[in-house]
């Protein structure tokens, strides 16, 4: 009984050590990352709408340097660039949670879908580049008039 009672003694006392010991890891770790301003960075926005704008920003602009130099044409550059840059000023507002975020990447959207569609109808869906703007216009509209709705009606 004797022996049974020290075994039992020593085995809590080994857990609640374990216990302080992992609480104050895990409170140092929260320390460490509020000291050096980390949280921020690794701890992820639960919205991450940011995502697609940043995307379409890198795609468009690269799609039309591609045109650009594929086929010499300045409105697949002027228009690849100018929606690359303001896709990237609404992924820049909807990460610091700025006004007007939302909109300007719906906005966006909605320019590429309706700069898609007479692309479509005139190559009769048979290209895969209006296509591709086709889809890509109409996902992203879909996504941020949801993100619309969502951040200004809560629904």
């Amino acid at each position: 009984m004797v022996i049974d009672t020290a075994y039992h003694t020593i085995f809590t006392f080994d857990i609640n050590i374990y216990t302080v010991c992992c609480q104050s890891i895990f409170q140092s770790t929260r320390n460490f990352f509020s000291f050096f301003n980390l949280s921020k960075v690794l701890i992820p926005s639960p919205a991450m709408a940011e995502h697609p704008s940043f995307t379409l920003a890198a795609l468009l602009a690269a799609g039309g340097t591609a045109g650009y130099i594929k086929t010499k044409s300045r409105p697949s550059l002027i228009a690849g660039l100018g929606l690359g840059v303001s896709y990237a000023l609404s992924g820049y507002l909807i990460k610091e949670n700025k006004d007007y975020g939302t909109e300007l990447a719906l906005g966006n959207s909605v320019l590429l879908l309706g700069s898609a569609v007479p692309r479509v109808v005139k190559t009769k869906a048979r290209a895969p580049v209006p296509i591709g703007l086709l889809v890509a216009g109409a996902l992203a509209t879909f996504y941020y008039q949801k993100k619309v709705r969502e951040f200004r009606f809560g629904v």
